[in-house]
């Protein structure tokens, strides 16, 4: 590598003998060698003033976000559960786990303001709102029992020869009536569900699959009717939970929904539509971070997976993220009757967008 070139510096020696010259030589040599000044007591304590003032004046930062314990109903410790801080627009600022004595610590950094707390384990969800003034503040959290005893699968072994043959002709008639139901012949598949409780007055499948009927009908307050006899009937059917849910959400009876679709949940915890409708249910009540919380888990490419996490995005003022949301939807229902409302919010949403940016 080829060193750079110095440019040779010329030094212009005045005359020695020049009495001019010896004068300025020897204030310079007056002005180099005065005494540096001494930091007195007064200075420091103003330095250390001026320092305290500057980080006063600094945002704070809380960095133990929070600790503390999770607990069951009856006031046990829950180990393994979530933990999970998010600010008021629903992003995560914090996440952990609790050992097994149910304690939790959630080391993060995050400005002090209002939060959302959420524990949850299976089915066991509890959400609650925290102002976070101060380092890790000490947060027990309890989640709720289901909203009643979840029933045990009844014993199927014992089974008649009359009971054998009473299914078979309830069966034949439910299967008659999910293929009118495919194609969308309301009527042929009512009439056999009706065959079908001809035969067997107490089949819980059937009431079931009618309450689904009169839902696609837009007949909510009969189709929560017949889940609910489902379910009086055999209370370990997921679906007839479900179908209870998904009525009382058509009615905005939003705590019944919330109650019906934990408990579908909790007997089956991978009932997509159960958790979905536990979404809605929190949706309705306004509790909107905990929405967005249970669409996370759900991870699943469903048209109304993304109308709902549209509509909770433009409430907690992310609305290009919504929008994205509601487009999505539009490509995979576009035959959907919401559609045009959904396509003037998505263009309200931008312009506003616009305008805003065009301010700045």
């Amino acid at each position: 590598m080829e060193q750079e070139s110095v440019k040779p510096v010329r030094i212009f020696a005045p005359n020695p003998n020049s009495a001019k010259h010896s004068n300025k030589i020897n204030r310079v040599h007056r002005v180099s060698s005065f005494p540096r000044p001494r930091l007195t007591t007064a200075i420091v304590a103003y330095l250390l003033f001026k320092t305290t003032c500057l980080l006063a004046q600094a945002p704070s930062v809380i960095q133990d976000l929070a600790h503390g314990v999770v607990i069951s109903a009856q006031g046990g410790p829950v180990g393994a559960a979530m933990v999970e801080v998010r600010d008021f627009r629903g992003i995560r600022v914090g996440r952990s786990f609790t050992d097994s004595s149910g304690k939790f610590e959630i080391p993060a950094s995050a400005s002090p303001g209002e939060y959302t707390v959420i524990a949850a384990k299976e089915s066991f969800l509890e959400d609650v709102r925290v102002s976070l003034k101060q380092p890790s503040p000490y947060l027990q959290i309890t989640l709720p029992a289901l909203p009643e005893e979840v029933a045990p699968e009844p014993p199927r072994d014992a089974v008649s020869a009359a009971q054998l043959s009473t299914r078979g002709k309830v069966w034949k008639h439910l299967r008659a009536a999910d293929r009118e139901f495919k194609k969308q012949n309301f009527a042929g598949a009512e009439v056999e569900i009706g065959h079908a409780l001809d035969a067997d007055p107490d089949c819980a499948a059937s009431f079931t699959m009618r309450a689904f009927l009169r839902l696609a009908e837009k007949d909510a307050a009969r189709a929560l009717e017949d889940a609910r006899r489902s379910v009086s009937i055999d209370p370990r059917a997921a679906d007839s939970w479900v179908a209870v849910a998904m009525a009382a959400n058509k009615l905005k009876q939003f705590q019944i929904a919330e109650a019906a679709a934990t408990h579908a949940v909790a007997i089956r915890p991978d009932s997509f539509q159960g958790r979905l409708e536990l979404a809605k249910s929190f949706y309705g009540q306004g509790r909107l971070v905990v929405t967005l919380w249970e669409l996370d888990q759900l991870r699943v490419d469903f048209p109304d997976v993304h109308l709902v996490r549209g509509n909770v995005l433009m409430g907690l003022e992310r609305p290009l993220e919504a929008a994205d949301e509601f487009e999505t939807f539009l490509r995979e229902a576009p035959d959907d009757s919401r559609n045009a409302r959904i396509r003037e919010i998505i263009a309200s949403s931008r312009q506003n967008l616009s305008s805003a940016t065009a301010q700045q």
